[in-house]
């Protein structure tokens, strides 16, 4: 499949996408334009590049 790699998204609780990567070569910070996210919890997406294997999710908390 060449150079594809799964894409890792993160959202906040209103469902705005603040961070995607592929292949998550960088974690996430927990930041969003380079300002700390507020304490909480936030949804991941992981969409494999393979077509056939299932899109993962959950929920992630951030704690200080």
């Amino acid at each position: 499949a060449g150079n594809a790699a799964s894409r890792v998204i993160i959202f906040n609780r209103f469902g705005q996408k603040i961070f995607e990567s592929a292949g998550y070569s960088k974690p996430w910070d927990g930041t969003y334009k380079g300002v700390a996210q507020p304490i909480g919890a936030y949804f991941y997406q992981v969409q494999p590049d393979v077509k056939k294997e299932k899109v993962v999710t959950g929920s992630v908390m951030i704690v200080r």
